[in-house]
């Protein structure tokens, strides 16, 4: 039988000797916001709440979970196109 550490240093082995190393990513990607941020679920599950964001924008999505159509998702709340203070 063949250890765990072992089939892990095979793996990095192969890696080295093809040569496999995957390239960086782009300051844009790398600094990018999540697709999504701050989950919460409702105290009866039924529900789910979340920031999504999209083409670097924030929109507060209400998700129903116990709904059977795919697109069950209702923006409430959307990130200006500007801030103002004042």
């Amino acid at each position: 039988m063949t250890s765990v550490p072992g089939i892990v240093a095979a793996l990095i082995a192969a890696g080295v000797v093809n040569g496999a190393v995957a390239a960086p990513p782009s300051i844009e990607s790398f600094a990018a916001r999540p697709r999504i941020e701050s989950a919460s679920i409702s105290p009866d599950g039924h529900y789910l709440a979340l920031i999504q964001i999209s083409k670097g924008r924030g929109a507060v999505v209400i998700l129903d979970r116990q709904a059977n159509d795919s697109d069950n998702r209702k923006v409430v709340l959307g990130e200006p196109d500007e801030f103002h203070l004042s």
